[in-house]
């Protein structure tokens, strides 16, 4: 139901969710001031899965969290972004991870491969 995917130094990262992970996680709803997930929450789970997948976690930073929805604007999740060094030897933008966190702050399983 949703992909998020995030390539650089060599490696891609896909995190991929079902509609059942969806539907059993609470809903944002328009009647809710607030989404059922603080960003703070959503943060903490963004970062204990960048500490699992990158050796190099204590350089990553916080870019920026965004609510996200769907295509169908009934499902929404956090969408957590991180930067992180360049790669040895590599000049241009810094690479970018962005972790999606769904409102009961599960983080999906991350596939990642080498390109």
């Amino acid at each position: 139901m949703g992909f998020q995917t995030s390539i650089f130094h060599g490696r891609r990262f896909d995190f991929a969710f079902s509609r059942e992970a969806f539907e059993a996680a609470p809903k944002w709803t328009e009647n809710m001031e607030n989404p059922p997930l603080s960003a703070m929450r959503a943060l903490n789970a963004a970062q204990d899965a960048v500490r699992r997948l990158l050796p190099d976690s204590g350089q990553w930073k916080l870019l920026h969290a965004t609510l996200t929805p769907l295509e169908d604007y009934s499902h929404w999740y956090w969408k957590v972004s991180f930067t992180g060094p360049p790669a040895s030897g590599m000049v241009g933008a810094a690479p970018i991870i962005d972790i999606p966190v769904l409102f009961d702050g599960r983080v999906p399983s991350a596939r990642v491969s080498n390109l």
